[in-house]
């Protein structure tokens, strides 16, 4: 009652107010005990998992894609080992929000082999636009390719 906005009868009236409102949700809600872990159907469960390495690959794109295009001012003013860790950590989180665990402690280079084209052409760009060295990777061309030839476009 240390209040000094409030007088005391409307403090007490919310305190009896909140209890009513707890002694009603008691009658409504079952204990904890009383609950099952498994969902009761299959529309209780809130996210569908990809089954198929294929599936995985296919959500794994689609949340890079979500995941560069969301990109805002978070690389700025980064060294370049922040850098690439700090992308790493996307791809990481993506492939975890893909269920794909193959990549669940991956390097970079390892993420784009996983890449569609558009997404490794994403990537290339946000090293490019950010002024880094892109990884090493057998599977995408190197930067300096990529700027040779927009140079000559």
């Amino acid at each position: 009652y240390n209040s000094t906005s409030h007088p005391e009868e409307e403090i007490d009236s919310a305190i009896t107010c909140c209890i009513m409102h707890m002694m009603d949700l008691s009658r409504i809600v079952k204990p904890l005990t009383m609950v099952s872990d498994a969902p009761e159907s299959v529309e209780d469960v809130p996210v569908r998992t990809a089954d198929s390495m294929k599936e995985q690959k296919v959500a794994y794109n689609r949340e890079i894609r979500k995941a560069l295009d969301a990109i805002g001012t978070e690389l700025d003013n980064l060294e370049k080992r922040a850098f690439s860790q700090r992308v790493r950590g996307i791809l990481l989180k993506c492939a975890h929000r893909a269920n794909y665990n193959p990549l669940s402690t991956a390097s970079i280079p390892v993420h784009i082999g996983q890449m569609s084209t558009e997404n490794q052409e994403r990537l290339r760009n946000l090293y490019f636009i950010y002024n880094q060295t892109l990884p090493v990777c057998n599977k995408i061309q190197s930067l300096n390719k990529v700027q040779a030839k927009r140079a000559k476009a």
